[in-house]
């Protein structure tokens, strides 16, 4: 169980265990064979090598059966428990087999898991009409979708997803072919939604990260940019995910600049513990936030009537200077 656990730290989508219920005692082994279907269960493919063969084929999708290290029959589960030759060699007749079914059993557990996962994603994409989630993503029920997705992508990616199955999927808007920034930008997507959902808007502060590591502050900050200036951003904002963004409460246009850079300043000093901001420093929304504030401290310093009464108390505020008193 510690090499499982230690697997499983990995967040790999793949598990291989060898013989997991040698040695152990049978209530041990009925324990350890439910731990593995909810491994399975939860969005982890798992290739599981064991002599208990009828035990392994219960919670199996595909079965290979080995005879002195070469594949002597292979095939679905459900097929496979029925064959002639895997029941003489298991000594499990027909009267043990009804006997299983009557009690519950489910050959192909793979394909209902399957078709849960897939009831789960259709449910989604009703709800918001596309599949963009985190990997994280987990239904009211406990079902990890997110992970569920991933797997369907990287089994179609492999050539082994099932056409039927695929064309399922594609019916429901599952987008095969994403690479690395596609992805980045989905799961971002998918945070921003969540922020809405929980706020009412996305007016989310420039030094906000999600609990799973998403810098979305900074995220929505280049999304703005790069929809206002589409010639100085590298930042991807077709007109599909202005769209999508559009749903979720996004504001494109700041209503008070000054305002804007001075809260940039707050989070800064925030953050760092001090306004010492490098010459070179630039936010993600293109903003040059040292030459800001070195030119509002020449306009502080001067008495500029650029500046009106409150964003002068801000400013020494911000400053750590006293803030002058008003008159009367």
């Amino acid at each position: 169980m510690l090499a499982v656990g230690r697997a499983l730290m990995t967040d790999s989508p793949f598990i291989m265990l060898d013989e997991p219920s040698m040695g152990l005692a049978p209530i041990l082994v009925d324990e350890i064979f439910e731990i593995i279907k909810k491994i399975n269960e939860d969005g982890t493919t798992i290739l599981l090598v064991e002599q208990n063969a009828f035990k392994a084929m219960s919670i199996a999708n595909r079965v290979y059966i080995l005879e002195t290290g070469s594949i002597s029959s292979s095939g679905n589960s459900s097929d496979m428990i029925k064959d002639p030759a895997v029941k003489a060699a298991g000594k499990l007749d027909d009267d043990k087999i009804e006997e299983l079914e009557n009690i519950g059993m489910v050959w192909d557990a793979f394909s209902e898991k399957w078709e849960r996962g897939f009831a789960a994603a259709a449910q989604y994409y009703a709800e918001h009409g596309n599949l963009i989630m985190s990997v994280s993503y987990t239904t009211k029920d406990g079902l990890r979708l997110g992970v569920w997705l991933r797997n369907q992508k990287q089994t179609y990616a492999n050539g082994t997803l099932q056409q039927e199955k695929a064309a399922r999927l594609e019916g429901i808007g599952i987008q095969w072919e994403q690479n690395n920034y596609d992805f980045q930008w989905s799961e971002a997507y998918a945070a921003a939604k969540l922020y809405f959902e929980e706020y009412g808007n996305l007016n989310v502060p420039i030094a906000y990260t999600t609990a799973d590591g998403i810098a979305l502050g900074k995220w929505v900050a280049r999304q703005q940019y790069a929809r206002n200036n589409p010639g100085k951003s590298n930042c991807k904002l077709t007109p599909e995910r202005v769209a999508l963004l559009d749903k979720i409460g996004m504001q494109w246009e700041k209503p008070n600049a000054w305002q804007h850079r001075y809260d940039l300043a707050q989070d800064y000093l925030q953050e760092h513990g001090d306004l010492l901001i490098p010459a070179k420093y630039k936010t993600d929304d293109g903003i040059w936030l040292g030459r800001w504030l070195y030119e509002q401290k020449v306009l502080l310093r001067k008495q500029s009537p650029k500046l009106n009464a409150e964003q002068i108390d801000k400013l020494r505020k911000l400053l750590g200077e006293e803030p002058t008193e008003k008159a009367g």
